[in-house]
């Protein structure tokens, strides 16, 4: 018995590899990153600074949000309250 090997042969080898490939990649690159992580020295100083960025960066945003938020909802919930039995507004 003879075999085809045509176009569509080819094209369903292919449709296999190429995603085949792919994870063969990923797992080559995870292989690498765990020997890095293993081999390199971990930067403290790197880490550090980077942190403190991120800290700067957005500790100042929340707080310009904060106190403006805060503010408008204690005024808007004092407004929002009845008054005590036998006091008027």
């Amino acid at each position: 018995m003879a075999t085809r090997t045509g176009s569509a042969g080819r094209s369903a080898a292919v449709a296999v590899r190429d995603p085949l490939r792919g994870l063969g990649q990923f797992y080559r690159m995870a292989a690498d990153v765990a020997v890095g992580v293993v081999r390199t020295r971990f930067q403290i100083q790197e880490f550090l600074e980077q942190s403190w960025m991120i800290a700067r960066v957005s500790i100042v945003p929340t707080v310009l949000v904060a106190v403006p938020f805060t503010v408008g909802t204690s005024t808007d919930r004092r407004s929002s309250t009845p008054p005590p039995p036998g006091r008027s507004r």
